[in-house]
């Protein structure tokens, strides 16, 4: 699977991420896409992360392609670790086809770019 663009989201915006397979994803029952972005520890306290998890309006499964839209909101979330840097964010997609099997994607990496003012417009 990869992303089939390379326009950097940014923090505060609405990207539409086209992940595309090798499979056909169009007869999946369920779908979700998890975004994991984490702030290493430089000392105590442990690492932490914020987690989103985007499933059905927001991932539509068409064809070879998975299409993830994300809210303002979301991009904002993702950023708050480190605003004032790109934010490195892992990516994995699980879905469970008409048969029942549940699958799931290798993890994969997205960049998502800083902006200077933040907050929903």
């Amino acid at each position: 699977m990869a992303i089939a663009n390379n326009a950097l989201p940014r923090r505060g915006t609405t990207p539409t991420l086209t992940i595309m397979t090798d499979i056909d994803v169009s007869e999946f029952e369920y779908c979700e896409v998890t975004f994991v972005a984490r702030q290493p520890a430089k000392s105590y306290p442990p690492e932490t992360a914020v987690v989103l998890t985007k499933t059905a309006p927001y991932v539509v499964c068409v064809r070879k392609s998975i299409i993830v839209t994300l809210t303002q909101e979301d991009t904002l979330q993702l950023g708050e670790n480190n605003p004032d840097i790109d934010a490195t964010i892992e990516f994995q997609v699980r879905a469970r086809d008409h048969t029942g099997s549940a699958l799931a994607s290798n993890i994969m990496l997205l960049t998502l770019g800083r902006i200077l003012k933040g907050g929903v417009i």
